[in-house]
Parts: structure tokens; sequence; C-alpha cells
């Protein structure tokens, strides 16, 4: 599952050698990303802006256990986990929500990162 809004939680030392508080809403509730009982990888707005992530594909090089491809329309991989057939109209097994919008067919996953407060990246069998 694909949730915009992340942050990455290593690069979150403060000066005084105290994590930084990372918020999710990976189980569609604010939490501390050290309680989520899920795999999850966040990224702020600033760090995709500061890595040179501009779209989906960009996510996909900097995400462990993550591949996007673009052959046609949206590809994404998680852990091993997708669909190689490229019918369009076929809904992905790999969720993509955008500001908690479902976006269910591959072709209209794949989009630039402008303007997006936070991405969060969830690995394992949650649902919606």
């Amino acid at each position: 599952m694909v949730v915009p809004g992340i942050t990455f939680p290593m690069q979150a030392l403060a000066a005084e050698g105290v994590l930084e508080e990372v918020i999710v809403t990976a189980r569609k509730r604010a939490e501390d990303i050290q309680d989520v009982p899920v795999s999850v990888t966040a990224y702020t707005g600033d760090q995709l802006r500061d890595a040179g992530i501009t779209n989906l594909k960009d996510l996909g090089y900097q995400t462990p256990g993550v591949q996007i491809d673009q052959s046609s329309g949206a590809q994404i991989w998680i852990r091993g986990i997708g669909q190689r057939d490229d019918g369009a109209r076929l809904d992905s097994p790999v969720g993509v929500y955008i500001d908690g919008l479902y976006i269910p067919r591959k072709d209209g996953q794949l989009m630039d990162l402008m303007d997006v407060q936070s991405v969060q990246v969830l690995r394992g069998p949650q649902g919606t």
C-alpha cells in the first residue's frame, strides 16, 4: 500500500541526540511511527524535495522493498507482491491512496509528488 504522507525516521536525529517524533496516519489515525505495528517508511515533503523525489517512480528507487515500473501505467511491487498484467482496467494488488482517496487503476497511480506534505509506504497485509 502506498499512501502519500512519509518521513525518514533515521534522519530525524535532533542536535541533542533525541529522536524527533514522527507522526504517521498509516492506520487512518495519527500515531507515533514507533508505536505503529506495521512496517512503515515515511517521508516528509522536505525530505522528498531534498532527495530529489519528484514522482512515484523516484520513490521506488529510494524505498526498500518497493519497485515501480512504468511500462504501461504503474506496476508497483512491494516485497515481491504486484501484478505483471498490463491491463489498465485491472485493480493493482498494491493500494495507492491520495489524501485518503483510493486510486484503483494502474493507469492513474503514477503521478508527480508536487506539493505533498508526506508519503507513507506500508508493507504487509493491511487492507482498506
